[in-house]
């Protein structure tokens, strides 16, 4: 569905998500143009257009709704609109060609999931094929929803997943081994650190090996003498200390006919793969110039000074006699005479001297 003529300006769209009452309420104002989650770092391309069914409602009203990506405005029909004045009218391209008049805009409240609630202004007409909401990109890129075709699922801001109505019916969900970082891991420029692949699967063979990176780090497989992935190895590839933090994925295993969760995932064997090798060939040494610094730097502890000062003794040569202390004498007690009245005189029996 696309936009043919417009004969007064769309007025600006304010997107308000909100969570359970019983947790913290969140509350966002979208300005026209802002992306939210997967969009933030990925463009929306015009010429791949998909649609895809969800359910959920509009004012607690359960209903389908149409996710499509080749629509740039959403819209709602008559039946679940609230009645309201006019407040502009568009013309629009609607499916087979049917031209689709909208001489409304109305505020709802459509709920995606289990608790995430949207309040914005959508479009009031007639969309035909017993459609009641259509959501198009607007709403999509601002609110952080993405569609995963692969899965069937509908992927929110917080990785929350709703499936898709109609989606792809498999036997079984597949399997994935995911190897995580359990504690905070410092990393210096040109340093790395292995991390084992722990699993129970006896053919690890016949799953598809993944890789994560980050902003200053980048993953490597290990391979036994088997094929085997048995360890993947973390590199740090800046010019400064890098951290990964405590439960971050950094290589998942999955069946032939999965993908992993997450992004920045590449197998190995891939052009990015092999991008990524390029990347720590170019910034970590080699392992003769890490025995050699490794060298310097054991040199360097041994002959440091030490840490605080260390007096130094004679070395004896004979048992050493202890030296004769003169006896001490104690002074002697003087006798306190008491002190006299505060009046001055001096009371009887303590004549002056």
């Amino acid at each position: 569905m696309s936009i043919a003529s417009t004969t007064t300006p769309e007025p600006r769209s304010v997107y308000t998500s909100h969570v359970a009452p019983d947790e913290d309420e969140l509350s966002f104002e979208l300005q026209p143009g802002e992306r939210r989650g997967w969009w933030e770092a990925n463009s929306w391309d015009h010429s791949a257009c998909s649609v895809a069914f969800v359910h959920g409602s509009v004012f607690h009203h359960r209903t389908l709704l149409m996710l499509d990506s080749g629509a740039s405005t959403s819209i709602i029909s008559l039946d679940l609109a609230p009645e309201g004045e006019p407040r502009g009218e568009l013309l629009l391209n609607g499916i087979d060609g049917v031209k689709i008049k909208a001489t409304n805009k109305c505020r709802v409240k459509i709920t995606l999931g289990h608790r995430v609630v949207y309040t914005l202004d959508v479009w009031v007409g007639n969309i035909g094929q017993g459609i009641d909401v259509l959501l198009g990109m607007n709403f999509m890129v601002a609110a952080g929803v993405r569609l995963c075709s692969h899965e069937g699922e509908v992927v929110l801001p917080d990785e929350e997943r709703i499936l898709l109505v109609g989606g792809p019916k498999r036997s079984h969900l597949g399997r994935t081994v995911d190897a995580s970082i359990h504690e905070s891991l410092w990393l210096a420029p040109g340093d790395s650190k292995y991390i084992p692949i722990r699993t129970s699967e006896p053919d690890l063979g016949s799953m598809d090996v993944w890789v994560s990176r980050g902003d200053r780090w980048v993953t490597l497989v290990e391979f036994s003498a088997k094929r085997v992935s048995v360890a993947v190895r973390v590199v740090n590839i800046s010019r400064k200390p890098a951290q990964v933090l405590p439960l971050t994925k950094v290589t998942t295993l999955t069946d032939r006919d999965r993908l992993p969760l997450g992004t920045n995932f590449v197998r190995p064997g891939s052009y990015q793969y092999d991008e990524r090798e390029f990347l720590v060939y170019e910034n970590t040494r080699s392992p003769a110039a890490e025995r050699r610094l490794d060298a310097e730097a054991r040199e360097y502890e041994r002959t440091a000074p030490p840490m605080v000062d260390r007096p130094t003794y004679p070395t004896p040569t004979r048992v050493l006699q202890r030296t004769p202390v003169s006896d001490l004498e104690a002074p002697a007690a003087y006798r306190i005479s008491p002190s006299p009245d505060a009046s001055g005189d001096d009371g009887p029996g303590n004549p002056d001297t």
